[in-house]
């Protein structure tokens, strides 16, 4: 999993939730389709399973939506990675 040097050519799309379900499930779908999951969600175990499963290099995020603080530090790897 890619924490950094992301290609700026390649569409990214930030998706929450990306563990499991839906998320999951989109995560993907659109890493299939040629875009640059960036996946977020509370707990890594799940989203590298996510990454395993979508293939390719995605930014994994660990974060909590319910805390602002939680969302500051996700955003700040994303604009560095």
């Amino acid at each position: 999993m890619r924490t950094s040097g992301r290609d700026p050519e390649r569409r990214s799309v930030l998706i929450t939730g990306a563990g499991g379900g839906i998320g999951r499930a989109t995560a993907c779908r659109l890493a299939a389709d040629g875009w640059s999951p960036v996946l977020l969600g509370r707990r890594r175990e799940t989203l590298e399973e996510t990454a395993a499963l979508c293939g390719g290099d995605p930014l994994v995020l660990e974060a909590d939506v319910t805390s602002e603080d939680s969302i500051d530090r996700a955003l700040a790897a994303l604009e560095r990675g």
